[in-house]
């Protein structure tokens, strides 16, 4: 009777640590996959900032070739430099 009971006991105990180790998987897994995820969120917020950063720096070149362009046609058309000066020391801001 006596080892029956040590044998249910050992079986018991055994069950139970399978059940602590599936649990742990279970868990690291799931904190691998957070991880992961955050990870991931992380790269697209950065590079989502790039892309928008690049577009900023065209959209000003762009402005910057406008503002070049017009000054140049000011000045072919004989304005005085008193109405076009303002234009060229305006900065671009975006």
């Amino acid at each position: 009777v006596q080892m029956q009971q040590e044998e249910a006991e050992r079986q018991r105990q055994a069950e139970e640590k399978e059940m602590r180790v599936a649990h742990s998987q279970e868990l690291r897994m799931q904190i691998g996959a957070r991880e992961e995820k955050a990870y991931q969120e992380r790269r697209d917020f950065l590079e989502e900032g790039n892309s928008v950063r690049a577009s900023i720096g065209s959209e000003r070149k762009k402005l910057e070739n406008i503002k070049t362009r017009k000054i140049g046609e000011l000045q072919k058309t004989g304005v005085p430099e008193k109405y076009w000066a303002e234009l060229a020391r305006k900065k671009i801001s975006i």
